[in-house]
């Protein structure tokens, strides 16, 4: 039986990372959601690059959204996937994203836990709690840091946050200054009171090596040093 357009493992290229929603396609996926969140940033936070994988519904708010996201710059492919050329996909990833409106799981949860991909996913449903592995609720910091580098205006902001699944601390982080996405893995240190993430991104010349230590320092005030070297 034919199967129609679909992906195969020789189509996916490995880029230097970028941002994933893997999946069918469908009103509930929230894909809206994706390409509102997606056209708030700013063009060169964008560069690390946006791909909609899955088959698609002829639904007219899912072609909406998906026509909006090919005009933020996203690579859309609404073929289905084979089964094979999935690990391709999740390969190049550096985050899933989740934007659904309603759910109660989702398989994309479980392989991107497999590899060991950092989810970013919607307070719905149980969604949260099987993306974060808990039983209760979902920590989820959001962190915004505004000041000056170097005599320039700077402006942060990342989401860090705890995967039950993986046992890592992970880091999202974006700044007025970078060109793309940084995706960090973090240590705990000193009970609860000191995280340091490492991670790298591409700069200008080459890989950029980044490493970011958040210490508390007393009930409402924390530091955040940041060094980087490529």
């Amino acid at each position: 039986m034919p199967l129609g357009p679909h992906i195969v493992l020789d189509d996916l290229w490995d880029p230097q990372g970028f941002v994933l929603f893997l999946g069918r396609m469908r009103a509930y996926k929230g894909l809206d959601l994706l390409a509102e969140a997606w056209s708030s940033l700013d063009p060169d936070d964008r560069s690390a690059g946006l791909r909609v994988i899955g088959e698609a519904t002829s639904d007219a708010k899912v072609q909406e959204a998906l026509a909006a996201l090919r005009s933020l710059g996203a690579n859309v492919d609404t073929r289905w996937i084979a089964e094979d050329a999935i690990s391709g996909a999740l390969k190049g990833a550096r985050l899933i994203v989740l934007p659904y409106r309603e759910a109660s799981q989702s398989g994309v949860v479980t392989l991107a836990k497999s590899a060991q991909i950092p989810i970013l996913a919607t307070n719905v449903g149980g969604l949260a709690e099987q993306a974060m592995g808990r039983d209760d609720h979902v920590d989820i910091a959001r962190q915004e840091i505004r000041g000056s580098m170097m005599g320039t205006p700077f402006e942060g902001r990342s989401l860090i946050g705890f995967d039950k699944g993986t046992k890592k601390w992970f880091n999202v982080w974006i700044d007025s200054m970078g060109t793309g996405l940084l995706v960090s893995d973090g240590v705990e240190n000193d009970k609860g009171k000191c995280w340091t993430f490492t991670g790298s991104f591409e700069g200008p010349a080459g890989p950029i090596e980044s490493r970011t230590t958040i210490t508390i320092t007393g009930e409402d005030e924390f530091t955040w040093v940041n060094h980087m070297a490529g």
